[in-house]
């Protein structure tokens, strides 16, 4: 799982350490007992290819049981805490719980094959099997956040890095840029910041040249002296048993 966590966006600005993952493990093998989380093995070969973590999320829970002891962590719960803030889905919906899809995960081998979406399918799936009105997730990825909208999520609520400050009014991850990905003609670009020239994946950028695409609170990014980064998203289906299924079978 390391391998896979390495490339999420915030875990990237939050630079892990062994403190940091030791507390990801602490958190999902807590969360194994509730019998919501899955991992996706290639047939073949047994090998892993992915896990969809989700747990039951109630009014009450006691979030000391995870006795999480790395700072990054914690920093990396005060955005979520931020986001639920913003939404109060427990008062809006009068809930005493819903479920959390807290990661998806895939491993390089296996990205860009559908298999983020497909496990989003099976996730809302089991949800609405066990009963659940409300399925919460926040993205810092667009890969995850893209894959969620196909199967019926809404967005609810949107922050930046920026937005979250410490006790010292100063950004809790210091140096974090506004937002790195965007949407440009049908594909999510990530932009890269560059000494007076950068690109676009397939699109070259000539040096100090304006672009024109409209995401967040920007309309334009100067390449080369222009600062974005990644906005964390929370997007959720209201009526989980509205949200059709699709069983993916390939064609021999």
């Amino acid at each position: 799982m390391r391998t896979c966590l390495l490339d999420e966006p915030m875990t990237k600005l939050l630079v892990p350490d062994e403190e940091y993952f030791q507390d990801f493990d602490k958190l999902v093998t807590l969360t194994l007992e509730q019998n919501l989380t899955f991992v996706a093995i290639e047939r073949s070969t047994g090998r892993f290819a992915g896990a969809r973590i989700s747990f039951n999320h109630k009014r009450d829970t006691d979030w000391s049981v995870f006795d999480f002891k790395s700072s990054k962590m914690a920093k990396l719960m005060q955005y979520i805490n931020c986001l639920d803030d913003h939404t109060r889905l427990f008062e809006k919906y009068n809930l005493d719980s819903y479920i959390t899809f807290f990661l998806a995960i895939v491993h390089p081998d296996f990205r860009k094959q559908g298999l983020v979406t497909e496990m989003y399918r099976r996730a809302v799936d089991l949800a609405r099997a066990e009963g659940f009105f409300l399925a919460k997730a926040c993205f810092s990825s667009p890969y995850s956040r893209a894959a969620a909208l196909k199967v019926g999520f809404q967005e609810v609520a949107r922050i930046t890095y920026s937005d979250v400050k410490d006790e010292n009014g100063k950004p809790v991850i210091p140096g974090a840029m506004d937002d790195q990905h965007t949407w440009v003609n049908g594909h999510w670009v990530e932009l890269v910041e560059g000494p007076r020239s950068c690109k676009l994946e397939k699109w070259a950028v000539s040096k100090m040249k304006i672009l024109n695409i409209q995401f967040g609170r920007s309309s334009m990014l100067e390449c080369g002296t222009g600062r974005i980064s990644t906005f964390i998203i929370i997007i959720y289906a209201e009526h989980i048993d509205m949200v059709r299924f699709w069983e993916i079978t390939k064609k021999k």
